[in-house]
């Protein structure tokens, strides 16, 4: 005869489906965490293609490719709407093989940069302000294809105040300055500067002293009167020349 059901027996076994339904709960976390890991690594590594503006130097504007991911983008291509215009006729990207035949291997942190257009005249013309680009690409092993849709924006730098900025190519030129003045200095023929101390200067003066004692026209008793005003105009020169 079967031994009847106690308390005891239904809690051990609710305890077991207990421990069942925490061991699956904790495998469904667990499995989750492993995935989102996974999909964490695969953005790292993932590349990312951009393309924006930049204005570097007023008043132009760069059109910047640029790749801001950790590995290689295989198979980059470009779509326009509308089709990129620019007021410089020498500037239009169309010509551009990155944008005609797309781009083979675009390394991590490679950028590609070309002049696009002039704000001066841009901002006069009837042209589109906002271009939307289609950049589409693939991971290096070609498993992952990524597809982004961006905006060019011109009009997110119109009507901007900023500050002059100085380089180094404006410092270059401010150097170019000094040495151009700088040769005009000469005190010999040879061109240059002439570095004197004290001591050279007290020298320099003693010799045109000299100079002017051995020149000038001394006066003697026996001159006449034009020889006495003479030599009277010599003494005030040559005090004139000692207060100096």
């Amino acid at each position: 005869m079967d031994s009847p059901i106690t308390w005891t027996d239904e809690a051990q076994v609710y305890l077991v489906a207990a421990q069942l339904v925490v061991l699956v709960i904790a495998a469904l976390v667990a499995w989750r965490q492993v995935r989102e890991a996974q999909r964490l690594r695969e953005e790292q590594s993932r590349p990312f293609v951009i393309i924006d503006l930049d204005s570097p130097q007023r008043p132009f504007f760069d059109l910047v490719v640029k790749n801001l991911g950790t590995s290689m983008a295989c198979n980059v291509r470009f779509e326009f709407d509308p089709t990129p215009e620019s007021t410089m006729s020498h500037a239009s990207i169309d010509r551009l093989k990155i944008f005609k035949d797309g781009i083979a291997n675009f390394p991590p942190g490679k950028e590609f940069r070309t002049l696009f257009d002039s704000a001066i005249k841009r901002f006069k013309a009837d042209l589109p302000d906002v271009y939307s680009v289609r950049v589409t690409y693939e991971d290096q092993e070609g498993k992952r294809r990524f597809e982004e849709t961006m905006d060019i924006d011109f009009g997110l730098y119109w009507n901007r105040m900023s500050v002059t900025r100085y380089g180094i190519h404006d410092i270059h030129g401010q150097l170019d300055s000094i040495r151009t003045e700088i040769a005009k200095w000469t005190a010999s023929p040879g061109g240059g500067l002439l570095y004197a101390t004290p001591k050279d200067i007290a020298r320099r003066n003693e010799q045109i002293q000299e100079e002017l004692d051995n020149a000038w026209w001394k006066p003697t008793a026996s001159d006449d009167e034009d020889a006495s005003i003479g030599g009277k105009l010599v003494r005030r020169l040559r005090e004139l020349w000692d207060r100096r």
